[in-house]
């Protein structure tokens, strides 16, 4: 006699891992991500920015604006404790193009920016 376990009902959790990298540029930072255009298609996709090398040891995320203001996509966010990797989901259950504005700061307290989109393509696939 065999036993076979059950399929779980629970759907797999896609995740979207974006790097950002700031470097100084002689008036703050110049920050660039990859991917620079985050393509959603799964509902509750889990969104993981990372600060990665070579970025400075005192660079770190500040909470990031979503726009259009009032939108019901994004989850509450997290920040790791070293600042490094800004965490959230995206339910992904309404088309459209997102703005986050990604903020970084540095122990001197010098804020940079960029502005990645996100383009939500809910699943349709029933």
């Amino acid at each position: 006699m065999s036993i076979v376990a059950p399929r779980s009902a629970v759907p797999q959790t896609t995740i979207v891992q974006v790097v950002a990298v700031p470097q100084p540029d002689g008036q703050g930072y110049a920050i660039r991500s990859f991917p620079e255009r985050i393509m959603v298609d799964s509902n509750d996709a889990v969104l993981i920015f990372q600060l990665v090398e070579p970025t400075p040891d005192d660079v770190g995320f500040l909470p990031p604006t979503i726009t259009p203001p009032g939108q019901d996509q994004f989850s509450t966010l997290a920040i790791s404790r070293d600042g490094k990797r800004l965490i959230m989901s995206d339910l992904d259950s309404v088309a459209g193009i997102y703005h986050l504005l990604l903020r970084v700061q540095d122990s001197a307290g010098t804020i940079a920016s960029h502005d990645p989109e996100v383009v939500n393509r809910p699943d349709t696939v029933a």
